[in-house]
């Protein structure tokens, strides 16, 4: 279990649903019912946001004011260690730009698949260029 103290103090947490699973005493996260479930957890917690990232079924976001299933960017994926680690840092860029939370969970979305198209980790994280491209398959 994770330290309820420190929970209260994360705005946005985005663990993938093997990691929400072990957090919160489940033995899988295994339907949209369970991420919820584990969502309203973290919330109750003190999250603000909790994006439980399901791979290539796509994520669930919960606030305290809703809850949205989105859908992953169909690709052909090729290696998908660091799609989470892309996922989080373009979520982040588009937070530090302005974008509202559902702006940066598709900008997120959209590094996260790209980045499984490619092989390694550092080497797929997309350019603002690419990112772009991949938007615009949303």
């Amino acid at each position: 279990m994770f330290p309820g103290e420190l929970l209260r103090l994360v705005d946005i947490f985005t663990p993938n649903e093997i990691e929400t699973a072990s957090l919160v005493g489940f033995n899988n996260i295994d339907s949209w019912d369970k991420a919820s479930d584990a969502a309203h957890i973290f919330l109750k917690k003190g999250v603000r946001h909790s994006v439980i990232k399901m791979g290539s079924r796509g994520f669930l976001l919960t606030n305290q004011k809703f809850e949205q299933i989105y859908p992953s960017i169909p690709v052909e994926a090729i290696d998908t260690i660091g799609a989470g680690d892309a996922f989080n840092g373009a979520l982040a860029v588009a937070l530090n730009e302005g974008k509202t939370i559902n702006e940066a969970v598709q900008w997120g979305n959209a590094a996260g698949a790209f980045a499984a198209t490619k092989k390694g980790t550092q080497t797929a994280m997309p350019s603002r260029s690419e990112l772009m491209v991949m938007l615009g398959k949303i």
